[in-house]
């Protein structure tokens, strides 16, 4: 029953997201990674960034992103993604419940999340303190990543300015959170009946 498995690292709360084309980007967005540029890292003549064992932080926000045919090649290898691999991998952010949106601009692959803030003013698995946040409030978080460094492909909307391209996605994100309220709102009324 099954296949082979692929252990990818660390993390839990996974939130997948895949592009469209031929060579989809896909971005997968977890809590409870791991932090490979730490200063307990950069300050060690033992240990290379990328040679690190993953221990999981149940706070730290990770993302790894690349076009599937990426993605195969690194279930094909079954070693865990470190950030010197063929996929874009790091840590983003603090908190919990990402919930991941993948599109592409002319500027490259923009990855969006809307995730549960911590709360800040502790180092957090030597990963740095996280900005003070409401405790449990929403956040939204989106990066860009550029073509070059993650050999992302390049797509974007024919005829439409990279301006209009991130009001879409900002739309997207918005409705995304509408659904996550709503999801909350709704979860409420019937824990209340």
């Amino acid at each position: 029953c099954g296949g082979d498995w692929s252990i990818l690292g660390v993390g839990r709360s996974p939130s997948l997201s895949i592009g469209s084309g031929e060579d989809p980007v896909i971005a997968l967005l977890m809590d409870g990674g791991y932090c490979f540029d730490s200063n307990s890292l950069h300050w060690s003549s033992e240990v290379k960034i990328c040679d690190a064992r993953p221990v999981a932080c149940r706070e730290v926000l990770t993302y790894t992103v690349g076009p599937l045919s990426d993605w195969e090649q690194v279930a094909d290898q079954g070693v865990p993604v470190t950030p010197c691999g063929v996929l874009v991998h790091g840590s983003y952010d603090f908190g919990l419940r990402p919930s991941a949106v993948v599109t592409a601009t002319d500027q490259g692959v923009v990855v969006m999340d809307v995730h549960q803030s911590v709360e800040g003013g502790r180092d957090l698995c030597g990963c740095g303190a996280p900005r003070s946040r409401v405790q449990g409030g929403l956040v939204l978080d989106a990066f860009v990543l550029g073509q070059r460094r993650a050999r992302l492909p390049h797509v974007g909307l024919v005829g439409v300015s990279p301006v209009v391209h991130l009001v879409i996605v900002a739309v997207v994100a918005v409705l995304v959170l509408a659904i996550v309220l709503r999801t909350r709102c709704c979860c409420r009324k019937h824990a209340d009946q």
